[in-house]
């Protein structure tokens, strides 16, 4: 099973990429959906982020649950590391946030990437809308986005690249996804997150420890959205 996850996993990714981009569509000129109403955009934004990650996930845990199950018993075979390094994980994600804050700063980029923006307008929704941003920021992106970047792009790049370039290489990729609307310059931002999260993989060799990282970090910024 191992050699075809890449393969299936990579397909599924850009399946539903495209997917998205077909509903969206359809949503816009077939039942004249105005975005240009916050509400609607929000609305669609939630609903087309939640089939995207959350149908990847369900595909992925079931597609894949032997991995996950053996992922699973290595984690706590060696429990007290994996904790370890979720903690100074976290804390240096810590220092990379508020690192690249500050070089935003001195290259006089005040507002803000379009992804944030999005994710704070999702707070103008409904109760609904909220508990739906929460599942799909804190639960279900960083699962995906750990399986694809850390667990398929580190199997992807390590074949033809030292440690230090596939984590590199792995971390712009990711910080990619999460700037694909136009406004580069923030591939600093999650490029740099992308790199504490390949580097907590690397010295872990769990995929859990990525995964719990990152959602401890999507959580920080979701509880510093809702008491902004």
């Amino acid at each position: 099973m191992k050699r075809h996850i890449t393969p299936i996993t990579l397909g599924l990714y850009f399946l539903f990429f495209i997917l998205v981009f077909v509903i969206q569509l359809i949503s816009v000129y077939v039942f004249n959906l105005d975005v240009s109403v916050q509400t609607n955009l929000i609305k669609l934004s939630t609903y087309t982020n939640l089939f995207f990650y959350g149908s990847l996930f369900l595909l992925f845990i079931s597609l894949f649950f032997f991995f996950w199950k053996r992922e699973f018993f290595r984690f706590f075979q060696s429990f007290k590391y994996q904790i370890k390094v979720s903690i100074i994980g976290i804390f240096g994600l810590i220092v990379v946030g508020l690192s690249t804050s500050q070089i935003m700063m001195w290259l006089g980029v005040t507002d803000q990437a379009a992804n944030q923006a999005l994710l704070e307008q999702s707070l103008g929704g409904s109760v609904f809308d909220k508990v739906l941003l929460v599942v799909f920021v804190v639960l279900l992106a960083p699962v995906v986005e750990e399986f694809i970047f850390r667990k398929v792009g580190f199997d992807i790049v390590s074949h033809f690249n030292s440690p230090s370039l596939t984590i590199l290489l792995t971390s712009l990729a990711f910080g990619g996804i999460h700037v694909f609307t136009g406004d580069y310059i923030y591939i600093i931002v999650y490029g740099g997150l992308g790199l504490g999260l390949g580097l907590v993989y690397y010295y872990s060799k769990n995929l859990y420890t990525a995964i719990i990282v990152h959602m401890a970090w999507n959580l920080i910024g979701t509880l510093i959205m809702f008491l902004a």
